[in-house]
């Protein structure tokens, strides 16, 4: 007998059997289908101006370096636009008074002293990837220029907004709404928000996706910088266009390690102050050893999704049941050793991390009894615990099998599961 699983599931076998009595398995009837997403669309060319949006000093490098230099030697007119100031960072980690005082070498100094110091970093990166001082400004609406961690959908979209007024026929790059990150996902929705109302148009939009959530092999480096599977927001919509940009010559290389070095102090041969390297050593490492850039656009589709039941138990009247959600196999992204094509289609590299809550937590599927005409004769609704549900059911007289529904959401596709009562 297969058994429902999760303490659920038990509690619940447990009072069919000692109530209803024993009882057999139910027939399973599993459909052989399944779905694939239809051919990515390609990712838009962009304008003769582009505008970056970058939430921190070293974003223009981490997430966008290469993409950045690709577009400053092909003639693109390149702007950055940093929307915090870097104030905020463990490394000063400021007092009331607006006192530096980590332990480090920036201990004592203002906090106006040390955005200036991030500041000149960002314009020493920005010079290596192509893009010249002239042409990297920060956001201060009324003078005042934001820290990190206090940056919301609302301001970003006003941010937008004005810079769309200056340059109404650029293409606009912010970083991914998949992102956790609020100040990285606050320029990705606000920018994805104004493509929805038409404000901007799609193909005028682009987003950059950090790399923690799809490059997957660092080697020599620290745990810690390993892809945060768990922290992909699938629901908010399934980026269907992407393109990996990598360094494929050794000027480009020889751009970026300069680039990566604008973050390091000049005593271990930067031509920084050393900030960055203190506050994303490792991933500047992983950047100069592979630089890449995953630039996907604002066109979305739903990713499709399983639904299996894989343990009913009816008996009198009652069924219990334990259904199992995943994503279908449909790219290897991850297996890629080159990343060549199908490393361009971020569905697949979306997959492959495994995602662990395809739908948000607390949707509510619907299992219903259906009579032989296919009519509902009783139902139930239940909230999904990640990717599986257990529960219980009425079984009316006319019951010949039990379906399940899930809802569609911004990223996945309804699911449909059903089983057959023996």
């Amino acid at each position: 007998m297969i058994r429902p699983r999760g303490f659920l599931g038990a509690a619940l076998l447990f009072f069919c059997l000692a109530v209803v009595g024993t009882g057999c398995d139910a027939g399973i009837h599993l459909p052989a289908v399944t779905p694939t997403l239809p051919p990515s669309p390609p990712l838009p060319t962009p304008q003769r101006q582009v505008v970056f949006f970058l939430p921190h000093q070293d974003d223009e490098l981490l997430s966008m370096g290469v993409f950045v230099r690709e577009l400053a030697h092909s003639h693109h007119d390149v702007r950055l636009v940093l929307y915090t100031s870097g104030g905020a960072t463990g490394v000063c980690a400021a007092d009331r008074r607006g006192i530096c005082q980590g332990h480090n070498e920036f201990r004592g100094r203002t906090v106006t002293q040390f955005v200036a110091l991030r500041d000149s970093e960002l314009r020493h990166s920005a010079a290596a990837l192509g893009v010249p001082a002239s042409k990297v400004q920060a956001y201060a609406p009324h003078g005042i220029r934001r820290l990190e961690g206090t940056i919301t959908v609302d301001y970003a979209a006003a941010m937008l907004r004005d810079y769309h007024r200056r340059f109404p026929t650029a293409t606009f790059v912010t970083m991914s709404w998949i992102d956790r990150h609020p100040d990285h996902a606050a320029g990705g929705l606000a920018l994805r928000a104004l493509v929805r109302e038409g404000t901007i148009p799609a193909s005028h939009a682009l987003f950059a996706l950090y790399r923690r959530y799809w490059a997957y092999h660092y080697p020599h480096q620290a745990r810690s910088i390993k892809p945060q599977v768990d922290q992909l927001r699938v629901a908010r919509g399934y980026p269907r266009s992407a393109r990996l940009f990598r360094c494929t010559t050794p000027a480009c290389r020889a751009d970026l390690h300069r680039a990566v070095l604008a973050y390091y102090p000049r005593q271990l041969g930067g031509s920084g102050s050393g900030i960055g390297r203190r506050s994303a050593r490792q991933y500047l490492a992983v950047t100069d050893g592979d630089p890449e850039s995953l630039i996907h656009g604002a066109a979305t589709g739903q990713y499709p999704l399983r639904a299996s039941f894989v343990g009913v138990h009816a008996a009198h009247g009652v069924a219990t049941f334990h259904v199992r959600l995943d994503v279908p196999d449909f790219g290897h992204y991850g297996s890629d050793p080159d990343r060549t094509a199908s490393a361009r289609d971020l569905a697949a590299a979306l997959h492959d991390v495994k995602v662990r809550y395809p739908l948000p937590p607390g949707t509510i599927v619907v299992v219903a009894a259906r009579d032989a005409t296919g009519r509902v004769v009783a139902s139930t609704r239940l909230p999904l615990d990640g990717t599986q549900v257990d529960g219980v059911i009425r079984l009316p007289k006319s019951t010949v099998r039990i379906t399940l529904t899930t809802p569609a959401s911004d990223g996945a596709l309804p699911a449909r599961a059903s089983a057959a009562l023996a």
